[in-house]
Formats: C-alpha cells, sequence, structure tokens
C-alpha cells in the first residue's frame, strides 16, 4: 500500500496505528529501494515473505497482470492453470526478444527488471566467490544447461571466423555433453589426450602446442579446457593455455561447470584472464547456486564477444531459471553466500581426512590428487577387496531373490518352482539341467562375477540412498563410441590408469552429516 492510501486509512483507523504501519511498510520500502540503487546481495538474506512481496510487486508491472488489459494478439502471457501461474509468480512473458535475449519487453517490465537485477546479483556473488573485476566485464544468465550454452558459445565464435577454422581442440574429459557440445555446433572435435603426473592426470601442453602446429592455425577455432571434473583428472592448466591461445591468435573457451565454489579455480581463471586469452567461460547455475536443472552462466572479459552471444540465441526464453537465481541470491544474501564457500573449503579437509582413514583400513589408497583438484575425490578398488564385496553383494542377492543354488540336488521339485518364477529357467531332475540352472542364476543374479564387482558398487551405494558417487572399473575395459571417436576405459579421462577407483566430491551445500553417513555406508561394503 502506497503512502497515499495509507494516509488515507486513518480516517477509518486511529492515526497513531497507521504511522506504525507507515512505518513498517517504509521499511520493506527501504530494502526494495536499497536492491534497486546498489544492485547487489543484500548483507543478510531476505525472508520467504519478503521475497514474495517482492516478486508479487514487480510482477505487476507485466501486462499480463493489468488489472483492466485487454490481449488481442498472439502471445499475452495467459496461463490457464492457477497453480502454474502461482509458481511462476504471475511472470508469463519470458525474457528477450527475438533480436536478443538480453533485451527489454514493452509487454513485460517487471520480467525484464528481474532479468537486469538478476545479472547484477550473479556478478557480485562471483566476485565475492573470487573472480577478479577484469576477468568479469559481463555475464549472461541462459535458460539453458551448460551443454547447450557452451554450444552457443563456439557457435557465436564460429560466426565471427573464416569457414576454414573447424577445428576444437579438447584436451579429453570424459563428460558427454562436452564432447557433444562441439559436435552439436558442427565443429570438428581433436582430442589431446593427457598425461600421467603422478596419481594426477593432467594436460598435455605439449601435445596441444604440436597439435596446432600439425593442423595450422588458420584451421583452428579454439581450445575448449575444463576447470571442474572427476578426480584423478584434475583441472586444465588454464594459465597455460591462455598462454598458448595467446600467442597463436587462438580462442579460448573454458568449461567451469562447477567452479565458482572453489577459490583455487577461480584465481586460475583471473590469471588466465589477465595473462593469457580467454573468451569465455561457462558455468552452471544449478552446481553453484543450488536451484533446479536448467540454467548457465557465460562470463568474460570481453564484453562485446558476450553481447554478440546474447544477440545470437534465437528468441524469446522461459524465465523461471532466471528467477530461480534471483530467488535463491535474495535468500543467501551476502553472509550465506559467503559462509556456504567457507564451508565447503573446510569440509574438503574433513571429507579428505575420513576418506584417508577409510582407505587405510580397508588397505585402498586415496589418490594424490588434491594440491590441484579442490572439489573430487577418488578411492582406489583393489583386487584385494573382491571377496568382500562379492559376498556382500550375494547376501544382497540371495535376500532379495530367494534365490540359493545349493540346494539345486536336493529339492529339485521346490528348486525348479523357484527358478520358473524367478529365473524362467526350464528345469529337469538331472544335473546337467541343474548346472545350467545355476549358470543361469549367476548370469541374471550377478552371484561371483568378479568383472561386476567394482561397477556394483556405484549401483549398490545409490540403493543404499547414497548418489552422486562415480565408479570406474577398468578391469571392464569400456569402450564407447561417440561422434565417430572412440574412448578406451571411458569415464577414466585416459587410457590407461592404473587402478579401478570410485569419485566422490565435496560440493556446495554438503554437511557433515552425511560425509559421515556416506562413510557409513560405503564401510558395509567392504565387511
Amino acid at each position: 500500500m502506497n503512502l497515499k492510501n495509507l494516509e488515507t486509512c486513518k480516517g477509518l483507523i486511529k492515526g497513531s496505528y497507521i504511522d506504525q504501519a507507515i512505518q513498517g511498510t517504509s521499511q520493506f520500502n527501504k530494502l526494495l529501494e536499497t536492491l534497486l540503487i546498489h544492485k547487489k546481495l543484500p548483507n543478510i538474506g531476505y525472508n520467504d515473505k519478503i521475497i514474495e512481496l517482492i516478486l508479487n510487486e514487480i510482477s505487476m508491472m507485466d501486462s499480463n497482470n493489468f488489472i483492466e488489459n485487454i490481449g488481442v494478439g498472439e502471445r499475452e502471457g495467459r496461463v490457464y492453470s492457477g497453480l502454474v501461474e502461482r509458481r511462476h509468480y504471475g511472470f508469463a512473458h519470458g525474457i528477450g526478444r527475438s533480436g536478443d535475449i538480453t533485451e527489454q519487453q514493452p509487454k513485460a517490465a517487471g520480467s525484464s527488471l528481474i532479468q537486469k537485477l538478476t545479472h547484477s546479483l550473479v556478478l557480485d556473488a562471483m566476485k565475492l566467490a573470487g573472480l577478479e573485476q577484469q576477468s568479469l566485464s559481463n555475464c549472461l544468465l541462459l535458460p539453458m544447461a551448460t551443454g547447450m550454452t557452451l554450444t552457443l558459445t563456439m557457435l557465436t565464435l564460429k560466426s565471427n571466423a573464416p569457414l576454414s577454422k573447424r577445428y576444437v581442440l579438447w584436451p579429453r574429459i570424459d563428460q558427454k555433453s562436452c564432447l557433444k557440445s562441439i559436435i552439436t555446433a558442427g565443429l570438428i572435435p581433436i582430442v589431446i589426450e593427457n598425461q600421467l603426473e603422478g596419481d594426477m592426470i593432467r594436460t598435455d601442453l605439449v601435445a596441444i602446442e604440436d597439435k596446432i602446429k600439425e593442423l595450422g592455425v588458420d584451421n583452428i577455432l579454439c581450445v575448449f579446457s575444463t576447470t571442474s571434473c572427476f578426480a584423478p583428472r584434475v583441472p586444465d592448466k588454464i594459465i597455460e593455455i591462455s598462454d598458448i591461445c595467446k600467442r597463436y591468435n587462438i580462442a579460448h573457451i573454458i568449461n567451469n561447470a562447477y567452479g565458482l565454489q572453489c577459490s583455487k579455480i577461480l584465481h586460475n581463471i583471473s590469471q588466465a584472464c589477465k595473462l593469457g586469452r580467454v573468451d569465455a567461460f561457462i558455468q552452471s547455475t544449478d552446481k553453484n547456486f543450488m536451484v533446479p536443472v536448467g540454467g548457465a552462466i557465460i562470463s568474460g572479459p570481453n564484453k562485446e564477444f558476450i553481447d554478440q552471444i546474447s544477440r545470437n540465441y534465437p528468441g524469446r526464453a522461459n524465465s523461471s531459471p532466471i528467477l530461480d537465481v534471483f530467488i535463491t541470491l535474495l535468500s543467501m544474501g551476502k553472509q550465506g553466500w559467503l559462509n556456504l564457500l567457507k564451508e565447503r573449503k573446510e569440509l574438503l579437509i574433513y571429507f579428505h581426512e575420513q576418506l584417508s582413514k577409510f582407505a587405510l583400513e580397508n588397505n585402498e589408497k586415496l589418490l594424490n590428487t588434491i594440491n590441484e583438484n579442490k572439489i573430487s575425490f577418488a578411492l582406489t578398488l583393489s583386487s584385494s577387496n573382491f571377496n568382500n564385496i562379492n559376498n556382500n553383494n550375494n547376501n544382497d542377492n540371495n535376500n532379495n531373490n530367494n534365490n540359493n543354488n545349493n540346494n539345486n540336488n536336493n529339492n529339485n521339485n521346490n528348486n525348479n518352482n523357484n527358478n520358473n518364477n524367478n529365473n524362467n529357467n526350464n528345469n529337469n531332475n538331472n544335473n546337467n539341467n541343474n548346472n545350467n540352472n545355476n549358470n543361469n542364476n549367476n548370469n541374471n543374479n550377478n552371484n561371483n562375477n568378479n568383472n561386476n564387482t567394482f561397477s556394483m558398487i556405484g549401483s549398490k551405494l545409490f540403493s543404499r540412498s547414497c548418489s552422486g558417487s562415480r565408479v570406474i572399473d577398468l578391469k571392464s575395459n569400456k569402450k564407447l563410441l561417440i561422434g565417430g571417436l572412440e574412448f578406451n576405459n571411458y569415464g577414466s579421462h585416459i587410457d590407461n590408469y592404473s587402478t579401478s577407483y570410485l569419485t566422490v566430491a565435496c560440493a556446495i551445500g554438503i554437511t557433515k552429516l552425511e560425509i559421515d553417513t556416506f562413510i557409513q555406508r560405503l564401510s558395509k561394503l567392504f565387511k
């Protein structure tokens, strides 16, 4: 209620009460005024009621929420379901216009304001996390996940380049979306195999430079490096890569998917932007700001290039991912964001200690990658633990499937019923058929199958409500074909790593209780 209406209320109830109400509403208006003027995270996050008041006020600026509005066009922000309308707080027009994803809409001043404020809040959060001003000329928040955002970035580079520039030099990272983003852009990926440094899988800088000389600068569009990754791979040497790109005048795109939460990665990005060439670095909204999947942020030192990406986006876009980030950053505030970053860094040390202790107790090794990879860990999986994990797996299968192969010869009738119901085997009362039944049971229930033991750890952890871990089973020698390229031991980022392993991450938002519970559940698989 504005001040004029509040003053009018004094004719209805006591003026002293209205004065108190004016004081209360002015506090809210002051918060909103501060946000609009400074365009930075509030020092202390707002509560949900304040955020909803802000959203409701701003949404009234969109034409579909005007009380007397009559829409006679083909797109008037009509929403059939009240539930859907409430979910979006009445923001139905999306963001941008056909010519530019950041262009303001005449029908949607409120949506345009949310987009503008969100970009400012994101820039502030990125600076607070550790990025230097020189690396942040601008940012663009798109309603697409990281893979498609990488594709749009490379398509923009491609639109500026001669037709001969079709190659993308890509230090191998075994994440499908990275490779597919290159292929979807109509470009040709050139895989640069990594090299081993102790336990770490690292960038081969010599191989990058050799490939530039082999293919020729005039045929290479960009180098596509990666910062956040699963151990034992560690972030690419982006400072050195940026120097190579500067010397050869080749564009450089960095996939920084979940690197905003890591101060070491952000320092390296800042240095790469300062000392070499970086055209853009892309990060996910869900992995860094804990919002639903669907958004990514493009940043970089070259404002004109970021603006060009914005102009290359075709049509309008869904505003939900932008709204999610806006709400979340207002809720976190400066202190909430900094506390989350601090807690993650402290828990990284604790998680490392607990995994080291677990490894020692179980004759395994926590691979030595923490000096370079400040997010992910890798724990060896050795043959010495095959039997323990197998027995654990067999017990689970026997309990879940009521399958006991040892009774085949003694109780043929009962065993035949069991096998018919659970394994679809044709049983005859002779030793040959019983042997066949045993083989079928082994195939169907994964009993005593050493080749699948390590890969089973991931699924067994998931069945125990532990998500996010990844098992790289090198015994399986997994080959994968993506875009016509074949990879050996896919998932390990290199052809010839020495051991199978389990990876986990200490990502933003994780708690000490989650770490402790994970260690407990993992321990049960090794006993």
